[in-house]
């Protein structure tokens, strides 16, 4: 069994997608909103171009998560989006570890210890989006 402390900053996950990859990655959460999935639609409603959506920012976090903690499952997650995220963008995910507490089982996950992350989605010094991610580690 792997532990991780409070505090224990994970190592970040740094990616840059290109405008089709997040376009590509909206629609395979099947989100057909104009302004996620056509770029010049997007602009005429005053952004750079279409941009990350919500479960796509997600399975970021959850990546991030998961690559720390490989043995781990996603217990919950959320995240407060601040600014849009764009193609050409190069992202680096952060996360601390900032909660433990010992996990009986459930359903979906064996018993374990229920770590909790706080995580940011940042454009260099810019916090494109904040979030927490629980993962139940065997």
């Amino acid at each position: 069994m792997t532990s991780f402390a409070i505090g224990q900053q994970l190592p970040s996950l740094s990616l840059e997608p290109d405008t089709m990859g997040i376009i590509v990655g909206n629609v395979g959460t099947f989100d057909f909103f104009p302004g996620l999935i056509d770029p010049d639609f997007a602009r005429s409603v005053g952004h750079k171009s279409a941009f990350m959506n919500t479960m796509v920012q997600l399975s970021l976090m959850d990546r991030f998560a998961l690559e720390a903690m490989p043995e781990g499952r996603i217990r919950s997650h959320e995240l407060t989006m601040r600014k849009p995220i764009y193609g050409g963008m190069t992202l680096e995910v952060t996360g601390t570890v900032t909660g433990s507490a010992p996990f009986a089982g459930s359903k979906l996950a064996g018993p374990g210890t229920e770590y909790q992350i706080d995580l940011e989605i940042r454009v260099g010094a810019d916090v494109q989006t904040k979030g927490k991610v629980s993962v139940v580690v065997p």
